[in-house]
């Protein structure tokens, strides 16, 4: 009877070179990683957004309106 071969032994040949769809994911995965902001940056724009329209079409202060987004949050 033979032994099989050991996982060291296995583990010292290197991994195969990816395949197309592998390396066209890869590919997808870099530039979107460089180009596509983060989801942060919209969430931010968006209350920076929300803020100035509150501000300048009602008749709320800054202050009430920060107030309001901030208890209004909580009640999601």
């Amino acid at each position: 009877m033979t032994r099989p071969p050991s996982r060291s032994a296995h583990a010292a040949n290197p991994p195969a070179e990816p395949g197309i769809l592998a390396r066209m994911a890869l590919a997808m995965t870099d530039w979107t990683e460089r180009w596509m902001p983060d989801a942060f940056i919209f969430a931010l724009i968006a209350t920076v957004i929300v803020v100035v329209a509150g501000v300048a079409f009602t008749p709320s202060s800054l202050p009430q309106v920060i107030d309001a987004w901030g208890k209004g949050f909580w009640e999601l």
